[in-house]
């Protein structure tokens, strides 16, 4: 028997039994639709993932099992899940699944919570409503017995309605999960015909558990290996191993084998700051797999990260306690010195004579003046690019700020300043901290060159502690690869 024969031979025999079993009054289907990308939205694995890494997340993805084996299992994915808070999320997933003459859909809303149990470990739970509908469309069913009334009784359907719920801690940049679907088992009724009475699709309570971690290879390069294990049922386990890795976080490529299914391979783009587009190809030389020419999958996602980084404190701020004279630092960031000396005459008229000393003499404008020009140069930082470890003095000759704060410093050499030196969050932290002194050490030799004292500097390496914006994009990570200069007071 050549292997189109056995194709064919193997697909009757697959809808025959399926049709024998539904005469038997009872059903049991792939009861949850398997996805590729679990690793894209963690959310439609487990609902205690909603809102918890992202602000607002999507992902759509489409499925096709077996290519070139006709009735071979389709499905579609939906998951949409954003955080309300630091603490809670919510979501919704739908998923569209059919199997020859088998159809099944699904439609859930999460809801999730989470506990904070130190800074680098939080657990969440999360728990869903859902409604599921079965249908068996007999009319396309492939049989010789044109006369049988099951099969002539066209399409029949049921709905009932059940639970998921999950748990998962997360520590550092590993977590561990663990969610449980069809808690209820809810079975789906449907009518076969009049003389056959009720069928049923039985619900079978599922579990799930996986685990993984990000491990920051450089700069550029990160890695995550992940295991995922299922049970559908008595006896039902399937296991599979995956492991990520992500260039610039714009490239991801992956590997993986699920057990009884074969070898996946994956690969992803980030198109820009919130989307990323992927696709998954999965092939076996066992089982009926191994008769078509493998499984296609296709996901695409748009997702808003967290910044759970710390704010940056303001050039303005760190001036107005550098340079103004006791009190000033009670004014806000948008006040200017000009606003202070109009104001000045108001605190004069104040009962409290510790106002005065507060008025700027009139023979103290230049040095007002040389203020704004340093407060303007110190507003700028001198970004970096990736793997960058120090400036040529020719670029850095460009830098008019720079210039401006030499002069500045060599006019007062009492002003000492901190040259803090940032990263992006993509390096370890040992390779973060060399970046941050090379930087930093590269604008000091610079101003050292144009005439600064020594004394007057000092270096600090900051690594990835102090991001302007979210680490979520290249452009973001670019804006955080920087050199501060800090007025110290």
């Amino acid at each position: 028997m050549n292997k189109k024969n056995i194709k064919k031979g193997s697909m009757k025999n697959i809808i025959f039994a399926i049709i024998a079993v539904a005469l038997n009054l009872e059903l049991t289907a792939q009861q949850t639709p398997i996805s590729n990308f679990y690793n894209f939205n963690a959310y439609l694995l487990n609902p205690a993932e909603a809102g918890m890494e992202y602000n607002f997340a999507a992902t759509i993805g489409h499925r096709k099992q077996w290519q070139g084996i006709e009735g071979a299992p389709k499905s579609n994915f939906l998951g949409i899940h954003k955080s309300l808070n630091d603490k809670m999320g919510i979501g919704g997933k739908i998923t569209l699944d059919q199997t020859d003459i088998l159809k099944q859909f699904n439609a859930s809303l999460s809801y999730a919570y989470r506990v904070e149990i130190n800074d680098k470990t939080n657990l969440s739970f999360g728990v869903s409503g859902m409604m599921i509908q079965n249908s068996v469309g007999y009319s396309d069913a492939i049989i010789g017995d044109y006369a049988d009334e099951v099969i002539n009784g066209g399409t029949e359907s049921g709905m009932t309605f059940d639970a998921e719920a999950g748990i998962m801690l997360q520590y550092e940049k590993g977590k561990i999960g663990i969610a449980s679907s069809h808690l209820l088992e809810s079975g789906v009724d449907y009518n076969l015909s009049e003389n056959r009475g009720i069928g049923t699709f039985e619900r079978i309570r599922q579990f799930s558990a996986y685990g993984s971690y990000l491990f920051e290879m450089s700069e550029n390069w990160d890695l995550e290996p992940s295991v995922l294990i299922r049970n559908q049922g008595v006896g039902s386990f399937q296991f599979e191993v995956n492991a990520m890795t992500s260039w610039k976080e714009t490239l991801f490529i992956g590997a993986g084998y699920r057990q009884e299914a074969g070898y996946i391979g994956r690969i992803g783009f980030q198109i820009s700051d919130a989307i990323i587009a992927a696709y998954a190809y999965e092939f076996s030389n066992s089982g009926i797999a191994s008769y078509s020419s493998g499984s296609h999958e296709f996901c695409l996602g748009y997702r808003l990260k967290k910044n759970n980084g710390k704010k940056n404190q303001s050039i303005e701020k760190r001036l107005a306690n550098s340079l103004a004279e006791p009190k000033k630092e009670e004014l806000t960031k948008k006040e200017t010195i000009e606003e202070v000396q109009v104001e000045e005459p108001k605190l004069k008229e104040e009962p409290k004579v510790e106002v005065q000393p507060e008025v700027v003499p009139e023979e103290t404008a230049p040095t007002i003046k040389i203020e704004k020009e340093v407060e303007a140069a110190f507003q700028k930082d001198i970004k970096f690019e990736f793997e960058a470890s120090e400036k040529q003095s020719d670029e850095l000759e460009k830098n008019a700020a720079l210039d401006k704060i030499a002069a500045f410093l060599i006019a007062n050499p009492n002003q000492k300043v901190i040259i803090e030196g940032h990263t992006c969050n993509m390096g370890s932290e040992e390779v973060n901290r060399k970046y941050s002194l090379k930087r930093a050490n590269s604008v000091k030799d610079y101003l050292k060159f144009k005439g600064v004292n020594e004394d007057q500097m000092e270096v600090k390496a900051m690594l990835d502690s102090e991001p302007l914006v979210p680490n979520t994009s290249i452009a973001n990570r670019q804006k955080n690869r920087r050199v501060e200069i800090e007025l110290v007071d």
